[in-house]
């Protein structure tokens, strides 16, 4: 198997975090151990600059580190004792909570099993906490709390999906990108030429190492046009949504201002309770009370109205004063009258005296002064 490192960052860019592909890429560069230095330096600058590999990246380092120290190949051990305190500086700020943690586990793994010794260790634990403390100083000045994917709508989750896979493939494209510029001037902006059968190897090389790149850069399109895609459906949503909000926007608004005006006509009506309740009452006028006492007067002269007997026959009234004379009358004049029989056969003479006229009973002169006073 040949070394180079074009190979390294392909390798570099198809790694996952499972245990097959870090044990089969592992074992690869620890076959190619001569080339540890350029390996090393390669992974460093992955590590540093993906985006989503980065736990994986750590992972694939735990198992060559650990593989040369049960083969006793120790350049691999050399080669990141020198790189990892920095490239862990570097990289940890921008790592999600949960892969800080492994990473702290991985290095928690190197001390108790003594892999590197305690004042590489001191400084590997020294770049965590200086960044873990600068970044808890950061996140106590910020408000906006982190944003879990968890907590993202379902919407929002597919395309972050198409934005994850692309910044996985930017990674993975970005330094071959830069190799093949690099090898592009080396074979035609250059004077010197190599050998024929060198020279074709080259370009084969750097054929093989574009058409891969391109396949990549081609998957990047694709997403790109899809969260277009996906963005165009989530305007059109939106755009939907506010029409039907404005519509109950506009229900609310109706229902606002009929429950205000009811409330503003109920206060009013309390108001004028309130007022009429509080009015003093003045005395009457001089008609009112006049139309009052004339009101009063007619009730009290009105004779009282009585239930008459259907049996009875109904009699004519006499006046009060009419009843004073006719009664001082009969006492100049002589006339008196009939003691009231106590006998059953003289209640039908009595009432037959009853029936007679009165006018009959008296003298004229008597009857004439009546005729007057009823008159």
């Amino acid at each position: 198997m040949s070394y180079s490192k074009d190979i390294v960052l392909e390798k570099l860019a198809s790694l996952e975090e499972t245990q097959i592909s870090i044990q089969s890429i592992g074992q690869w560069c620890l076959f190619h151990h001569r080339h540890a230095p350029e390996t090393v330096a390669i992974w460093s600058e992955f590590v540093g600059s993906t985006q989503t590999k980065k736990l994986a990246g750590l992972y694939l380092a735990n198992e060559i580190i650990q593989q040369s120290r049960a083969k006793r190949k120790n350049t691999f051990l050399d080669e990141f004792a020198k790189v990892l305190p920095s490239t862990l500086e570097q990289i940890y700020p921008s790592m999600i909570s949960t892969h800080q943690a492994k990473l702290k586990r991985i290095i928690d793994v190197w001390s108790q099993r003594k892999i590197f010794d305690s004042d590489l260790i001191h400084r590997l634990y020294q770049s965590i906490q200086d960044q873990k403390a600068n970044s808890g100083l950061s996140s106590s000045s910020s408000n906006s709390p982190p944003i879990n994917s968890g907590d993202l709508a379902p919407e929002i989750s597919s395309l972050s999906a198409l934005f994850n896979r692309i910044s996985t493939l930017k990674s993975a494209t970005s330094l071959v990108v830069n190799q093949i510029n690099e090898k592009y001037s080396n074979l035609f902006d250059t004077e010197t030429l190599p050998g024929t059968d060198i020279y074709l190897k080259q370009l084969g090389d750097l054929s093989t190492l574009i058409t891969s790149t391109k396949s990549k850069s081609q998957e990047i399109e694709e997403l790109r046009d899809s969260i277009i895609n996906e963005l165009k459906k989530l305007i059109q949503v939106q755009e939907s949504w506010i029409t039907k909000d404005a519509e109950s926007l506009g229900s609310l608004d109706e229902k606002l201002s009929t429950v205000q005006q009811k409330e503003s006509e109920l206060k009013e009506f309390i108001n004028d309770v309130e007022e009429e309740d509080g009015i003093p009452q003045y005395a009457a006028s001089s008609d009112e009370e006049g139309e009052e006492n004339n009101s009063k007067k007619r009730k009290l002269e009105s004779p009282p109205t009585e239930t008459a007997d259907p049996g009875e026959q109904p009699t004519n009234p006499v006046h009060p004063q009419l009843s004073s004379i006719l009664e001082s009358l009969s006492r100049t004049t002589g006339l008196t009258p009939e003691p009231a029989s106590t006998s059953d056969d003289s209640a039908t003479t009595t009432q037959r005296q009853d029936e007679t006229p009165v006018s009959s009973s008296i003298n004229p002169a008597l009857a004439s002064l009546l005729s007057k006073l009823n008159g």
